[in-house]
């Protein structure tokens, strides 16, 4: 069982300024779901006020910042993958690595290039993984 609280919605019917009652009804709600509506509310006020003080300066700044970051980061990835295209490795080495790890080939090669086509190390690498 769950001790999750009902919520109850109550239908009343709405008044009008002279305090008649009007053909319109509006619903009010009680419990967990009318205290989630509630907050939701104030969030979204909140949201409102707050959209409209952005920096444009600072965030043009920071979207540059994050564009040179990433720009770094890919130049240092294709510098370290052609230094990796590099390294000789054996046909035979990649197929034990494949059969032994039961990995595909791209990831043998890649991990025999890692460890400079040395078969040992890169066993003890792929069990350190593992």
């Amino acid at each position: 069982m769950s001790d999750d609280k009902q919520t109850a919605t109550k239908v009343v019917p709405a008044k009008d300024v002279d305090g008649a009652e009007d053909g319109d009804e509006e619903q009010v709600e009680t419990g967990v779901k009318a205290q989630a509506n509630k907050e939701m509310q104030n969030v979204s006020a909140f949201d409102d006020e707050a959209g409209d003080n952005v920096d444009e300066d600072k965030l043009g700044k920071a979207m540059s910042f994050l564009t040179d970051v990433n720009k770094k980061q890919k130049a240092q990835q294709s510098a370290r993958d052609k230094e990796l295209a590099k390294v000789v490795i054996g046909k035979e080495d990649v197929e034990l690595i494949m059969s032994e790890f039961q990995v595909t080939k791209v990831q043998a090669e890649q991990a025999l290039r890692e460890n400079k086509g040395n078969v040992l190390n890169t066993m003890r690498q792929l069990v350190s993984v593992a």
